[in-house]
């Protein structure tokens, strides 16, 4: 009875689980046109002025006019390219994830609009007025929201620190020799673009988990995944099993000579030379990120353990309390003796989440200090 109970379970999950074309529906744009669609340009870039302080010098104000002429433009071609949706699943979706991330910052959240952009670039862009694109190419390649959410968090990031406005006249500056720039050959100037601007990714890696992203009961692991997808996101291709037999007919069989026996390997390297590059490797980026998400926080252990304490518990508030608690031992499960992981699982399920956490962390008190 078991048996058939569990296979009738079984076909009702491949049955749920299937693709079913007959509810198939295109990705398109939806509901009512936001504003930035239907706004005309000159507006865009008059909002864009009126943020430019009168008592700065004429220079940069100058720069400033300048660069919302030209980002209003092409932002605004870009919105009416056709390539730009509103009102569907994905852009719904992630723009719900940015509200999550802002929290309850209302001015924030009032001037982050989020679109998908039908696109198999693997990237997410943020713009000074507040947009953030995000390509279908990128949402194909992840896998878990945490994922997505650390991006997000990047492209906060990047709007709230001004960084497209900062590396506009950065870049005026480098390009027309002007202050530190002043005696510098064209490949010092490349050079200290390139240097800039890595400097701003590394900044939005780093502060969007630490503003944003750890604000949340978000795996702590998920930036790290999202530098392994990046790294093998350029590949045409996937790794998986393919069938010998797959082109087999009752008429054709290929011989199993025609098959190599092994491939090689995909690989993809991490720690590339970026010396000209907008982006740090990837290496770099990892190092980056890892001085601002402890070791202890990526560990499997850990992240079994908050699922048990339950879900409403923030990253920051477990950091701290681990690091407090655990003297700097990022690795406690595993070096504490006789310890029971069976009698850690209980402590941590009994009682409600407040007294779940306290016990928890008496537990690994008081076995740090048998062991100390």
């Amino acid at each position: 009875m078991k048996f058939y109970a569990l296979l009738g379970l079984l076909c009702l999950n491949t049955i749920a689980f299937a693709q079913n074309w007959d509810y198939y529906t295109p990705f398109q744009a939806s509901g009512p046109v936001p504003g930035d669609f239907t706004d005309v340009y000159v507006n865009k870039y008059q909002r864009g002025v009126q943020t430019i302080s009168k008592t700065e010098n004429r220079k940069s104000r100058r720069r400033k006019d300048d660069f919302y002429r030209k980002s209003e433009y092409f932002i605004n071609e870009y919105l009416v390219s056709g390539n730009v949706f509103f009102g569907d699943t994905i852009t719904n979706y992630c723009q719900s994830i940015v509200n999550k991330l802002i929290g309850d910052d209302k001015t924030l959240k009032e001037q982050i609009r989020v679109y998908s952009v039908k696109s198999p670039v693997v990237n997410a862009t943020a713009t000074a007025s507040g947009i953030i694109f995000v390509n279908t190419g990128l949402i194909a390649q992840l896998e878990t929201e945490a994922q997505l959410a650390y991006i997000l968090s990047h492209e906060l990031t990047h709007y709230t620190e001004n960084h497209v406005l900062d590396q506009y006249i950065e870049r005026e500056e480098v390009l027309n020799g002007e202050n530190a720039y002043r005696k510098s050959s064209y490949d010092e100037k490349m050079l200290a673009l390139s240097t800039y601007s890595k400097s701003q990714e590394l900044e939005a890696d780093k502060k969007g988990y630490t503003r944003f992203y750890s604000n949340l009961p978000y795996n702590p692991s998920a930036p790290h995944e999202v530098l392994d997808i990046l790294q093998y996101a350029e590949l045409p291709f996937d790794e998986f099993a393919f069938p010998k037999d797959f082109f087999d007919t009752q008429y054709l069989v290929f011989p199993a000579d025609y098959h190599l026996e092994e491939t090689a390997p995909i690989t993809a390297a991490a720690d590339y030379d970026d010396k000209g590059s907008t982006h740090p490797n990837l290496e770099n980026r990892r190092e980056a990120l890892g001085g601002v998400i402890p070791k202890m926080l990526r560990d499997p252990i850990f992240s079994f353990l908050r699922m048990l304490l339950g879900t409403a518990v923030k990253l920051p508030a477990m950091s701290k309390a681990a690091s407090i608690f655990c003297s700097g031992n990022i690795h406690w499960l595993y070096t504490i003796p006789s310890c029971s992981f069976v009698t850690i699982l209980t402590i941590a399920t009994c009682g409600s989440l407040l007294p779940r956490l306290c016990r928890l962390c008496w537990f690994i008190i008081m076995k740090e200090t048998c062991i100390r």
